[in-house]
C-alpha cells in the first residue's frame, strides 16, 4: 500500500482455511535423568498428539522395524510402553523415513490402543521439522543421537497439541498495471509462512526459508512502483501462505485465481534468497529453455553470481499448481551458506545475505528482457 501496489480484493487479502497441528504450551522430554532442549535435543513430529506422563522404554534397532511379525510380539510383550527406536548407528530411519514410518505405524495401528503409548528415535544428523495437517495415532518424538541418554529405561512427557481443523490464513495479492501491455502479466511469488512455533517458547524464525524471498518480493515492488522503472506488462505480486503445509495457498490460488492464469507470459518463484555465494539453482530451467538461456545470459554479461544452475521440473515449492495448469514459470533459488533449514538455526543472524543485491539485479534484469 505505502508503494502503491493496486489491490485485487479489499486489503489485498485472499483468505481461505486449512487443518492444522499445533503445539501452543509448554513442552517437557526428560530421559532417564536427563532433561533435553526444544528444538536443540529433540523434535516432536508435527503430527504428535498430546502426551504426558512417565513411561517405560522399550529398546530396539531400526533395523527390527521391517521384520514386522517380532516388533509386533515384542509390542504385546511391553504393553503400555513407549518404543525406544536406536538409529543412530545405522541411519535406517533417516535414510528412508516415509518407509520406515508407515511400517512402524501399520503394526502399531494393528494393535491394541494400550499396547504402545508412542514411539521415541534416536537419530544421527540434524533435526528437521515440518506442518502437519493430520494426527498421529501415536506420539512420536526424534531426538539427536548426541543427546540419547545411552539405553534408558523410562522416559517423562508433557506435550500438549491443539488440533485447528480451520486454521484461517490468507494470501497477500497487488499488481502494478503495465505501461505498454496491461493485458499481460509478469508474476513475482514467494511464500510468507514458516513452521510456527514446537511449545511456548521453541520457534522456527525461517529467515531464509522464506522471509528473504518474501523480502524480494516487496523490494520488487518497491523497484518498480518508481516511474522511472514503471513495467511494460502488468506485474503482479503474490505472497502465499501454508506453503510448509504442502502448498495449500499456492493451491488455493490457482484453484481461485484473481486474474485469469493464462495471461501470464512469465512466474516467478522466489524461495529462499538469503544465500547465494554459490548461485542460484533454477527449477524447471530445463522446460522453459529459452527463458533459461536468457536468465544465464544476463548474468554471464554482468557477472551478477558465480553461477546459473539448471534443473528439471520438481513440484517443490509453490511454482508447482501453476506450472501444473500450464503457466510458464521458474523456481528459483540459492546456494551456498550454512545449512540451516527447517531448524531453529534458520534466524537472521546466520543470514548474511552477501549476494542480494547482484540477485536482485539478475532478477529485474531478467523480467525486463521478457517480450
Amino acid at each position: 500500500q505505502k508503494n502503491g501496489i493496486q489491490p485485487f480484493l479489499p486489503g489485498y487479502m485472499q483468505a481461505f482455511t486449512l487443518p492444522v497441528n499445533t503445539f501452543p504450551v509448554k513442552m517437557a522430554v526428560r530421559i532417564g535423568n536427563k532433561k533435553l532442549k526444544p528444538g536443540i535435543d529433540y523434535l516432536v513430529d508435527p503430527g504428535c498428539p498430546s502426551v504426558s506422563g512417565s513411561f517405560h522404554l522399550l529398546y530396539i534397532r531400526s533395523t527390527e522395524i521391517l521384520t514386522k511379525d517380532t516388533l509386533a510380539s515384542k509390542l504385546q510383550s511391553h504393553p503400555g510402553s513407549m518404543l525406544w527406536i536406536d538409529d543412530s548407528r545405522d541411519s535406517l530411519f533417516m535414510k528412508k523415513e516415509r518407509q520406515m514410518g508407515n511400517e512402524l505405524l501399520s503394526v502399531i495401528s494393528g494393535l491394541p490402543s494400550a499396547a504402545c503409548r508412542g514411539v521415541l528415535v534416536c537419530r544421527p544428523g540434524k533435526l528437521t521439522w515440518s506442518v502437519a495437517g493430520k494426527l498421529l495415532p501415536v506420539p512420536i518424538i526424534f531426538i539427536r543421537a548426541e543427546s540419547c541418554n545411552g539405553k534408558a529405561s523410562s522416559a517423562v512427557l508433557h506435550i500438549k497439541n491443539r488440533y485447528i481443523p480451520d486454521y484461517n490464513t490468507r494470501n497477500v495479492a497487488g499488481y502494478i498495471r503495465g505501461t505498454k501491455e496491461p493485458d499481460s502479466v509478469l508474476m513475482l511469488m514467494a511464500h510468507y509462512d514458516h513452521l510456527g512455533r514446537m511449545g511456548r517458547k521453541t520457534y522456527f524464525p525461517g529467515a531464509n526459508d522464506n522471509a528473504s524471498g518474501t523480502a524480494m518480493v516487496l523490494d520488487m515492488a518497491r523497484y518498480y512502483s518508481r516511474p522511472e522503472n514503471a513495467p511494460r506488462y502488468t506485474l503482479v505480486f503474490l505472497l502465499v501462505s501454508s506453503e510448509e503445509a504442502g502448498l495449500v495457498g499456492s493451491q488455493y490460488y490457482a484453484e481461485h485465481p484473481l486474474f485469469p492464469l493464462g495471461s501470464i507470459k512469465f512466474l516467478l518463484n522466489i524461495d529462499m534468497a538469503g544465500h547465494g555465494s554459490d548461485g542460484i539453482t533454477v527449477v524447471n530451467g530445463s522446460e522453459f529453455k529459452k527463458q533459461f538461456e536468457k536468465l544465464k545470459e544476463i548474468n554471464q554479461a554482468h557477472h551478477y553470481l558465480s553461477q546459473v544452475k539448471t534443473r528439471g521440473a520438481a513440484c517443490n515449492s509453490d511454482h508447482c499448481p501453476f506450472y501444473i495448469k500450464g503457466v510458464p514459470c521458474f523456481f528459483i533459488y540459492t546456494m551456498g551458506g550454512a545449512p540451516y533449514y527447517h531448524d531453529v538455526y534458520d534466524c537472521p543472524e546466520t543470514l548474511p545475505l552477501k549476494e542480494y543485491i547482484p540477485y536482485f539485479r539478475l532478477i529485474t534484469g531478467f523480467l525486463n528482457s521478457l517480450h
